[in-house]
């Protein structure tokens, strides 16, 4: 009965022995597998905040880029514009100058055009021409 008695008593005390080792083991398992865990989710929330930090670089950087590409497009349509107004402007004065109202009554014709080339031919044209016959040709 003693016997017994102390064999329940080792046995408890294996028991808790294996407990407390096997409870260590299971521990340090699950440790390791939250580890895992929230190491990847810390990983995807630091991936979206580098991500969007990023990414508002980057825009603002290509916004930059695109920004000085539509000025330099807006200026140099701006700039053609205002050549091709002022190449109309110095037709009109040539042809009032040198033709008075017969030369004039092309200004509907040059008001039109809209080919820089075109006015500057017709420039060319008017700085050589004494005749309104050669200004209507070329038109």
């Amino acid at each position: 009965m003693i016997e017994s008695y102390a064999y329940e008593i080792f046995r408890e005390m294996a028991r808790e022995d294996v407990r407390e080792e096997v409870c260590k083991e299971v521990r340090e398992e699950v440790c390791k597998e939250v580890r895992e865990e929230v190491c990847k989710e810390v990983r995807e929330e630091v991936y979206e905040e580098v991500r969007e930090e990023v990414y508002e670089e980057v825009r603002e950087e290509v916004r930059e880029e695109v920004y000085e590409e539509v000025r330099e497009e807006v200026t140099i349509k701006a700039k053609k514009e205002a050549m091709i107004e002022a190449k109309k402007e110095a037709i009109q004065i040539v042809l009032e100058v040198k033709f008075g109202d017969e030369g004039l009554a092309f200004l509907p014709r040059i008001q039109s055009l809209n080919s820089l080339e075109k006015l500057e031919e017709i420039l060319s044209v008017l700085r050589k021409t004494e005749g309104i016959q050669q200004v209507e040709s070329v038109l």
